[in-house]
């Protein structure tokens, strides 16, 4: 495959991952907010939710969703599922893969909070399916130095991805402390 092919369709997928991570990080925030709400810390009162800290997660969503779908471009014709169950099913195996290292917090210490966040990944896989197709139409009428923006968003998402779930690993082994 040529570069401009692998350029084009690493932004296809960066762009759908983003699409899909801006809608689970606003699923994120508001499982926060369900878990938080009548949960009074030390001081006897609720948690503040600022529009700068939704925008954070919002926006962490949308960089942590990228990379996912480059990766989802570049396996989904290989994944043994009819086309419109294949987000779902990739998100399901990420889950199987990262879950417990993501879900090995102190903050997840119910079922309740588990299940709640868990549904975050079945949700980026339904958007991640819905999206691929509207950002296969916007990546291809790109020139290329803008296609190398969401392709770019899609690296320093997977680097950080990769550091995230590296130290998780680390912390939850005691080799790394928390």
């Amino acid at each position: 495959m040529r570069k401009r092919q692998l350029l084009e369709r690493a932004s296809i997928g960066a762009l759908a991952g983003i699409a899909a991570g801006l809608l689970a990080g606003a699923g994120a925030r508001i499982a926060m907010r369900m878990v938080a709400d009548g949960v009074v810390d030390a001081v006897r009162r609720l948690p503040e939710f600022t529009l700068e800290g939704t925008a954070g997660i919002i926006i962490a969503g949308a960089i942590v969703g990228a990379p996912f779908g480059v990766i989802f471009e570049a396996i989904r014709e290989r994944i043994p599922a009819p086309a419109r169950w294949r987000g779902v099913i990739f998100s399901a195996v990420w889950l199987v893969l990262i879950g417990p290292f993501f879900f090995s917090g102190e903050e997840f210490f119910t079922q309740g909070r588990i299940v709640l966040f868990a549904l975050l990944f079945p949700i980026y896989g339904i958007a991640l399916g819905l999206a691929l197709a509207p950002s296969r139409r916007i990546a291809t009428a790109m020139p290329l130095a803008l296609q190398a923006i969401p392709a770019t968003i899609a690296l320093v998402g997977g680097g950080l991805v990769t550091i995230g779930v590296v130290s998780l690993a680390l912390q939850s082994t005691g080799l790394l402390p928390m």
